[in-house]
């Protein structure tokens, strides 16, 4: 027997609420990594758009920079523990 599977097609998006919600991880993160992740959207929105990149170099400092990697390492350690 033959089975043909539809291929379904992939949504490109951008929104990080999305992509969460989408992979089913929404009820396995921890409240204090989904709560990054809502303080991320916005630059990751900005970042997409090159007219914004002035504004982000604005806002992001060099202690804010090492904070959004901290916690981004640290919210990946986590996520490749739990899945």
């Amino acid at each position: 027997m033959l089975e043909i599977k539809k291929r379904r097609r992939h949504t490109y998006t951008h929104n990080l609420d999305k992509l969460i919600d989408k992979s089913g991880i929404r009820d396995i993160i921890k409240e204090e990594h989904e709560n990054f992740i809502d303080e991320l959207i916005p630059l990751n929105i900005q970042a997409r758009y090159p007219s914004y990149i002035d504004a982000i170099h604005k806002l992001i400092t060099k202690d804010k920079a090492e904070y959004l990697l901290i916690k981004t390492k640290e919210m990946f350690k986590c996520l490749k523990e739990t899945i």
